[in-house]
């Protein structure tokens, strides 16, 4: 026997089932660096811009919210997919400098797609024949406006009797119009009613938004700064740097990179380290070539990763200490390990500290005469600093 709480327990129940809010089921599949947002932020932005959504269970068909954020180099790409069940889907990009400011325009994104897919159509009048949507009628209101049913037919009235000879006709009474001639409820047109082809195209323009495309196959950056180490041993050189640098696009690791650069020392510049200061001169105008695998750590604010370096150029040496000096030139060649850190100091630029160990591939020695005496050698290893700010191009 069913008892009457049971009954009274069902029909709690019926109500409170046909009072939830319905809307579109929507899942969001999540991939972001470290630091980034989370899956739930993002699904929280969406639903408090779009109409209509709620969390799809599980098992439940519905629209997938395909999220991918990536770092490259200073900035941020991101991109949003709108994918159902059936396999179709719509790609959007976004480029920012943050991950918060890439998620929040793909979040106005997803939410305007989200909004119109979700809009009910407009039921069609009650009482009336349907109507095939079609083009609005020449003069009125344009594509986007509301294209009104026909009227419904008035029976013709029978004729009046002619009147007699002489006597003025009668006025004619107007046309009765059926109490069901008003006007209808608008029905909306193919324009207002079919989602849009490009879902947010405005929205894009005014978030940042890229076209869609493929994503970025490198980064380059360009860099500038001063550089020091011991190529002669046992002086210390001073002088500058530049790099041009290729990286590939990559995620929540360090992605490999190559760079060439120009490397500049001369000793002239501060005291030798051990040796007579000023008795000889040394400069060094050498090429730099740096591979980077991506061995190592990348974290929110400083990564360090460790390369491998060569380096090819000229040595010019000169007598410092007599007035008429003799000066020789040869040829330096070196290959060894770079330990690279790099941090993002804003505006797009990035702080870049370098600090290699090479081993000169032909050890050359240097001698003056009168007397003769050794003024400087190739050191066993030749240690190489370069700091440099870098900024993509």
């Amino acid at each position: 026997m069913i008892s009457i709480a049971g009954i009274s327990t069902v029909i709690l129940l019926a109500a409170v089932r046909a009072a939830a809010p319905g809307g579109a089921p929507v899942r969001v599949v999540w991939d972001a660096p470290a630091g980034c947002s989370d899956a739930e932020s993002f699904f929280q932005a969406v639903a408090s811009r779009a109409e209509r959504v709620r969390r799809a269970e599980p098992g439940e068909e519905g629209t997938r919210l395909e999220v991918k954020l990536a770092r490259l180099g200073t900035k941020v790409h991101g991109e949003l997919r709108l994918a159902t069940d059936d396999g179709r889907g719509d790609l959007r990009k976004v480029d920012g400098a943050t991950c918060d400011e890439v998620a929040e325009a793909l979040s106005l994104t997803a939410a305007l797609a989200l909004s119109v897919s979700a809009r009910p159509a407009a039921p069609a009048p009650s009482g009336a024949p349907a109507r095939p949507l079609g083009p609005a009628p020449p003069g009125g209101q344009g594509a986007a406006g509301p294209v009104s049913s026909p009227p419904l037919p008035v029976p013709a009235s029978p004729a009046p009797p002619p009147p007699p000879s002489g006597a003025a006709a009668p006025t004619a009474a107007p046309p009765a119009v059926p109490p069901n001639a008003a006007a209808a409820p608008a029905t909306p047109s193919p324009a207002a009613a079919a989602p849009p082809a490009s879902l947010t195209s405005a929205a894009a323009a005014g978030s940042g938004a890229s076209a869609p495309g493929r994503s970025p196959a490198a980064w380059l950056a360009v860099g500038l700064g001063p550089a020091a180490g011991e190529v002669v041993a046992p002086r210390l050189s001073l002088g500058g740097t530049a790099h041009l640098r290729v990286e590939s696009p990559g995620q929540d690791r360090l992605a490999p990179s190559a760079a060439l650069g120009f490397l500049y020392l001369r000793n002239d510049l501060v005291g030798d380290l051990g040796g007579k200061p000023g008795d000889a001169l040394f400069r060094l105008v050498a090429a730099t070539v740096t591979a980077c695998p991506g061995w190592g750590r990348r974290g929110s604010a400083v990564s360090v990763e460790v390369c491998a370096t060569g380096v090819g150029g000229w040595l010019l040496a000169s007598d410092a200490a007599v007035t008429v000096s003799r000066s020789v030139t040869r040829s330096w060649w070196s290959a060894g390990a770079l330990l690279r850190a790099r941090a993002p100091v804003g505006a797009g630029f990035v702080l870049q500290l370098d600090a290699s160990a090479s081993v000169p591939l032909v050890k050359r020695r240097f001698v003056t005469t009168t007397p003769e005496q050794t003024v400087g050698t190739s050191p066993s290893v030749a240690l190489i600093f370069g700091l440099t700010v870098a900024h993509g191009l």
